[in-house]
């Protein structure tokens, strides 16, 4: 089994403190950014990993649906957990997670379903999704899923959210149909701070991302 560390140096390269957090198994992806991400917030850190079996950070153990499970989290700046959220799916890979500005953005690929409080997003074949949480409490602000493979996240300052990734077919991101031909083709999809879809648009082409 693979287990998550989580260490805190200063600005010199001083270590301060280092626990483990999560027995269990973690994902590796062969791609994208990883089985885990981490993203500064005020007085504190946030988590975001892909993990399957039962994992306990000192808020009560938690065991997985799946070996893929999307599960996110808060420390503070001594290492605490301060909350913890898990969303069942059958297969997430490659979380990404940006902030601090109004929300904790998670995004990724999955290929079965998540499960996100009373909302279940089905893939069709390959989908991305993006979550947004309240940084303070760990509370969904939205969601929202489209098809294909997340690559990357950004924040602005004002909280708008650009997401990238690439797909095959077609996708929606919100703005209509887009279509890649018989390509993978890049997509770059821009929302607002409450999850509203302002644009999206195709953006490079297969020989960037691979047939």
């Amino acid at each position: 089994d693979r287990g998550v560390f989580l260490a805190r140096y200063n600005a010199i390269g001083q270590h301060l403190w280092s626990q483990s957090l999560i027995t269990g198994t973690i994902h590796v992806s062969n791609g994208g950014s990883g089985p885990v991400d981490l993203v500064s917030l005020p007085s504190g850190v946030g988590l975001v990993a892909s993990v399957g079996g039962t994992w306990d950070v000192g808020l009560g153990p938690i065991t997985t649906s799946s070996l893929r499970d999307l599960i996110v989290m808060r420390f503070d700046l001594q290492g605490q957990a301060q909350w913890q959220r898990h969303f069942p799916a059958g297969d997430v890979v490659s979380p990404v997670a940006r902030g601090p500005a109004h929300h904790l953005v998670a995004g990724g690929t999955f290929t079965s379903q998540l499960v996100v409080d009373d909302k279940t997003l089905t893939a069709n074949g390959q989908s991305a999704f993006l979550l947004s949480l309240d940084p303070a409490t760990g509370a969904t602000q939205w969601r929202r899923g489209f098809g294909g493979y997340m690559d990357g996240v950004v924040q602005s300052a004002a909280g708008d959210v650009i997401a990238l990734g690439s797909f095959t077919g077609t996708t929606d991101l919100g703005g209509g149909p887009l279509s890649a031909g018989n390509d993978r083709k890049g997509f770059g999809g821009h929302f607002d701070s409450a999850g509203q879809h302002l644009s999206s648009h195709i953006v490079g082409s297969d020989t960037q991302y691979g047939s």
